[in-house]
């Protein structure tokens, strides 16, 4: 390259992040035969390990206009950043929790906290009406970051209170 030709600007192609690809693989290891399960966790430890080196911790910008970090939108990879954080032993949860309390009102806090008392309350509906569609407790388990045993119990909760 001379000094005429000019840089190209670097080109970056739409894929997954590194957080997410992180999160499918913790998806997938439970999954997997013994081996490739350990192989899968090894590799999340490297990718935590190179995170922690060279990233800043930062709770989720707001990706909606006018900043609502209250949307879906913003929801999802905010609990995604709490639980690699809670998950990660590199000391990055408590500047996430601070950044978190200096960026939320106090009326937001409210209404989030509302929020999941509801999801919590719901939670055992959801379980029995994913069961009546014919899904098994541990996808309903994986999909609600429960454990199949968790989900069993409200099972014969449920079946105790008919």
């Amino acid at each position: 390259m001379n000094d005429r030709q000019p840089r190209r600007a670097a080109v970056r192609v739409a894929g997954p992040s590194l957080a997410e690809f992180r999160e499918h693989l913790l998806d997938t290891a439970p999954q997997s035969p013994a081996l490739e399960n350990f192989m899968l966790r090894a590799v999340v430890k490297v990718i935590d390990s190179y995170s922690a080196d060279h990233a800043a911790v930062e709770a989720p910008r707001s990706s909606v206009p006018g900043g609502d970090t209250l949307g879906r939108m913003n929801l999802q990879p905010l609990a995604r950043t709490y639980r690699n954080a809670q998950r990660s032993q590199s000391g990055r949860l408590d500047p996430l929790l601070d950044k978190l309390a200096a960026d939320f009102e106090l009326a937001d806090i409210r209404t989030l906290r509302l929020a999941a008392e509801a999801a919590v309350a719901a939670t055992p509906r959801a379980i029995k009406a994913a069961r009546a569609r014919g899904m098994k407790a541990p996808q309903i388990a994986d999909e609600l970051g429960l454990t199949p045993s968790r989900v069993y119990q409200v099972l014969r909760e449920l079946d105790a209170d008919k």
